[in-house]
């Protein structure tokens, strides 16, 4: 269904970002019982397959289902380093400049 949708979006010329990440957000649940599955079966993540079920669960739930506030403030992290950076490196050009003269 997730693999279907996203082809769909694309096809009609949708922001598939955006598409993406509302509809990764509203099959959270299944999302969340498929990783389940996939730590159960996969013994090269033995850290996980030590956790409990119901706490992974909520765990990986909260990621799914939010994964859009978490993009969302990533984003303005890197906004904001960017930012800064411009700010330093014009702050210092400047005064490089005033030291020449």
């Amino acid at each position: 269904m997730v693999k279907e949708t996203i082809r769909t979006a694309s096809l009609y010329g949708a922001p598939v970002s955006k598409n993406l990440v509302e509809l990764i957000e509203r099959s959270a649940d299944e999302l969340t019982k498929q990783y389940l599955e996939d730590v159960k079966q996969h013994s090269h993540l033995p850290t996980y397959r030590a956790f409990d079920e119901k706490e992974l669960y909520k765990r990986a739930y909260r990621v799914y289902s939010q994964l859009g506030r978490w993009i969302s403030y990533q984003a303005m992290e890197l906004h904001n380093r960017v930012v800064t950076f411009f700010d330093r490196a014009i702050y210092y050009a400047a005064c490089g400049y005033e030291e020449r003269e």
